[in-house]
């Protein structure tokens, strides 16, 4: 997970947040620094969707007994400041997932501008090494997933982009929608997602806090890679990416 960090304290990620979690961008370590307010709560929040523990209490993650990687990328200082944390160069946190074995890499962040050349570059290793990345389609309403997302299509026959629907299937009116990118595009719960977390987002088995966004869409479908590679570990990459588009719920109009 490339996002803000993670509150490793929680219960949740008890004895599953790799040795191999690490800080880049100028961060020394993966721990998500949860007193610069409530944007910082967001890479926690990512990780307990994809794979809070399924331990009869509190939320309960898509791939419960998977192995966090967590990589902190956010501009040191920026979740701090009004509006979302912002992130730099990602290739070294890609590069890093791909080397200590990642077998998917959720990243629940986007924006208006392109991948960088070393970015595109770093998702065509992942795609050598049979890695999925994850991208969110973006919370801004437009037709089409945000540009940092489309930049990542086809490096390499491993992106899927996903957009947020609600607990009836319906497109979120947030969500960027699929638009000329549908061959790589699927939807998962974005609205009313509940976990169990308090104000200032500590773990709180009786406190569901609802999360709305295609951030907390994102970590179930990676949550959904990870089950299909427990299950079925000779699966490519490029075999898990194709067994979801294929095989997910056919929404809207009919066809991709």
């Amino acid at each position: 997970i490339i996002d803000t960090g993670i509150y490793s304290a929680d219960p949740e990620f008890a004895g599953r947040i790799s040795p191999d979690s690490t800080g880049v961008a100028g961060n020394t370590g993966p721990e998500a620094d949860h007193s610069a307010g409530a944007n910082a709560y967001h890479g926690t929040q990512v990780a307990m969707v994809a794979a809070a523990a399924n331990d009869g209490q509190g939320t309960v993650g898509i791939a419960y007994g998977a192995t966090i990687m967590m990589i902190r990328s956010d501009d040191p200082g920026s979740c701090a400041s009004p509006g979302d944390c912002t992130f730099g160069d990602l290739a070294d946190g890609i590069n890093w997932a791909v080397a200590h074995g990642a077998v998917v890499i959720n990243m629940s962040l986007g924006g208006d501008g392109g991948a960088a050349p070393d970015e595109i570059a770093a998702v065509q290793n992942a795609a050598a090494h049979g890695v999925v990345i994850v991208l969110a389609a973006g919370n801004d309403g437009k037709g089409k997933p945000d540009e940092y997302a489309q930049s990542l299509v086809g490096a390499g026959g491993n992106v899927i982009i996903v957009g947020a629907v609600d607990s009836t299937g319906k497109i979120a009116s947030f969500s960027n929608r699929a638009g000329t990118f549908s061959a790589e595009y699927l939807a998962a719960l974005g609205v009313n997602v509940p976990i169990f977390l308090d104000d200032s987002g500590i773990y709180d088995p009786t406190t569901t806090t609802p999360i709305n966004g295609t951030s907390f869409s994102a970590p179930q479908v990676a949550g959904a890679v990870a089950l299909l590679k427990q299950a079925f570990p000779l699966l490519t990459g490029q075999q898990i990416v194709q067994l979801l588009l294929t095989t997910a719920e056919d929404v809207g109009a009919p066809g991709v």
